[in-house]
């Protein structure tokens, strides 16, 4: 069972279940972590040292309204430390997210492929103007996002009725992306008429229609 607020990560790939995600999607980035360790989070030390100066606090006050020492005060204010949960929700609760590296799964994948391992259909994405990323192991195989406009497609000639289910859950729109013959009763696009979108209003408004 997969956590609210908690973000699942095996070999690179991102799992979420549809509360955490809805929540990703609106640029409420989550800061814990599963990981083989348990739930933890990174916390960030010069963001910590920050806030405890601005309170004028020393690290031997801070430290006992944490429970730890001040030696592990200054570890901490002197990297950023992956922490467990427990530790980590005594410091949210008195400085907030702020203090946590928060993570953004769109610029995570961005960041970690290649131009050229992209697929052709998240290029053109890119290119009129949206942000995407390909997908696996869901019903859709393109997530992507323009402000607050989400779309999720999937690419091939069968529709999948659990990307319906999944689109209206968190409140974003589907696309199917026909190689051969469309259906005219759903938001499709046959390839090459995706392909000859030039910007993102002009695909937005084409699913407006349906």
């Amino acid at each position: 069972l997969l956590q609210n607020n908690v973000v699942y990560e095996r070999k690179g790939i991102y799992t979420l279940n549809p509360f955490t995600f809805l929540r990703t999607l609106n640029n409420e980035f989550i800061f814990v972590k599963s990981e083989k360790s348990g739930l933890t989070a990174k916390l960030l030390g010069s963001r910590l040292r920050e806030l405890r100066e601005k309170e004028d606090l020393s690290c031997g006050l801070l430290s006992k309204k944490l429970g730890i020492s001040s030696r592990m005060i200054l570890k901490y204010e002197n990297g950023d430390s992956n922490i467990i949960l427990e530790r980590a929700l005594k410091i949210y609760n008195l400085y907030g997210d702020s203090v946590f590296h928060r993570i953004d799964i769109f610029k995570h994948r961005d960041l970690n492929l290649k131009e050229d391992t992209k697929s052709e259909f998240v290029k053109k994405y890119n290119e009129i103007g949206f942000k995407a990323s390909d997908t696996k192991r869901v019903p859709f195989d393109i997530i992507s996002k323009k402000e607050i406009k989400i779309i999720l497609t999937k690419v091939g000639d069968k529709v999948n009725k659990e990307l319906v289910s999944i689109t209206e859950l968190i409140e974003a729109d589907d696309l199917v992306i026909f190689k051969n013959k469309k259906p005219r009763d759903i938001p499709a696009l046959k390839k090459d008429e995706f392909f000859e979108m030039e910007e993102a209003e002009e695909l937005i408004k084409f699913i407006k229609e349906f």
